[in-house]
């Protein structure tokens, strides 16, 4: 079954809104953690947004990549390669943030420690693998 094109550039439209919009907050998170005292701390959502500048930085680049074939509306191809190319860095984010957290749950398991697991699983690059993983074959069955 074909998918419609304009279907695949509404979708990645949102996930890129989604993924800029959640990627300037954890920018904003981890600037105010690293760089302003104590009482300016922004706490964003609780630990649903990390204090993380890399990471809200590859989030950005991610939703900014997905948001970009609005802009190619007469190269379709040109449009589609750029969506997919964003789904597989969302992938590549998300696979990555769930070895991260079952590596810090191995490491705390091996010292004996508590691992408050919710920390690690519910960053929002983790919830949002799934609508990737989605829009990675989709869109690579109508560039084929």
């Amino acid at each position: 079954m074909q998918v419609p094109k304009g279907f695949i550039f509404a979708y990645a439209l949102i996930l890129g809104i989604l993924y800029l919009i959640l990627g300037f907050l954890e920018l904003t998170e981890g600037f105010s953690i690293m760089f302003l005292p104590p009482d300016y701390h922004v706490d964003l959502l609780g630990s649903f947004i990390p204090g993380d500048l890399f990471g809200g930085f590859s989030t950005i680049v991610v939703g900014l990549v997905l948001i970009r074939p609005l802009l190619l509306s007469r190269k379709k191809y040109d449009a589609l390669m750029y969506v997919l190319v964003g789904s597989a860095l969302a992938v590549i984010f998300g696979v990555l943030y769930v070895l991260i957290g079952g590596a810090n749950g191995l490491s705390a398991y091996m010292a004996g420690e508590k691992w408050i697991w919710t920390e690690d699983v519910f960053r929002f690059e983790v919830l949002l693998l799934p609508f990737s993983i989605l829009l990675v074959p989709t869109s690579w069955s109508v560039i084929k």
